[in-house]
């Protein structure tokens, strides 16, 4: 009796754990990134920041220090399990910087978008074709 007590407890315990949360898509229940995926989403976009720092004005480093102290404004949006769009934005002074992580999430599969909307210069500047294929895309607005 200890022993299928103890089997019951374990399993209800492992379903409760095991459990992501979920939201509708079209009908359909999707699964959503855990708390600490969203973490890791959020420093793959701030590791984006670092590495266009100095590159054609994209992030200054004083935007890029600001970053990191302040909280990004985030909006997830999903098209299936684990798999969507994700924006991070920061407002600085001057212009508001956003990455946007697209695709499955965490996976080989998902994408960047870096888009920086500087009033000053309204111009788009495309540099995918110096990227190669499946590698991040980087936007300047």
């Amino acid at each position: 009796m200890k022993k299928f007590l103890f089997s019951a407890v374990f399993a209800g315990i492992a379903l409760l754990c095991g459990c992501r949360s979920t939201v509708h898509v079209n009908g359909k229940l999707c699964k959503m990134l855990y708390d600490d995926e969203l973490k890791e989403l959020q420093a793959i976009a701030i590791a984006t920041l670092k590495h266009n720092l100095g590159k054609n004005n994209l992030i200054t480093p004083q935007e890029y220090r600001s970053a990191l102290r302040t909280e990004p404004k985030r909006k997830i949006n999903y098209f299936a399990d684990l798999t969507g769009r994700a924006e991070y934005t920061w407002n600085f002074p001057t212009r508001t910087t956003t990455v946007v992580i697209q695709g499955e999430f965490l996976n080989a599969k998902q994408r960047l978008v870096f888009l920086s909307i500087d009033p000053k210069q309204p111009a788009v500047i495309d540099n995918t074709h110096k990227i190669p294929k499946n590698a991040p895309v980087f936007f300047t607005k």
